[in-house]
């Protein structure tokens, strides 16, 4: 799921787009189905801001997570967290 994230964002790199914030916090993503998760992270990456909030992004990734049904392909709650600590971390190396 987040492999094409991450290309996007190596590509930005290259380019010199300042890096990004993963915005999350919207409470209609939040209210969206999470079948279009991929969809919504990309629909929230803004190229104006220098930093990231991990703070928000985990409380949102949480509430977002806990909507999946059983069964989805989407990882549990943690696997989702912990991959957007690993893109923040590549996020914030960029700066």
């Amino acid at each position: 799921m987040f492999s094409e994230l991450s290309s996007a964002i190596m590509e930005m790199h290259k380019e010199r787009v300042p890096p990004i914030l993963v915005l999350f916090t919207k409470s209609d993503l939040i209210e969206q189905e999470a079948g279009n998760f991929d969809r919504h992270v990309k629909r929230y990456l803004q190229l104006t801001t220098h930093q990231l909030r991990m703070s928000d992004i985990n409380h949102a990734v949480m509430r977002c997570s806990c909507k999946v049904p059983r069964g989805d392909t989407l990882p549990k709650c943690d696997g989702i967290v912990e991959s957007f600590e690993w893109l923040s971390g590549k996020i914030l190396e960029a700066v």
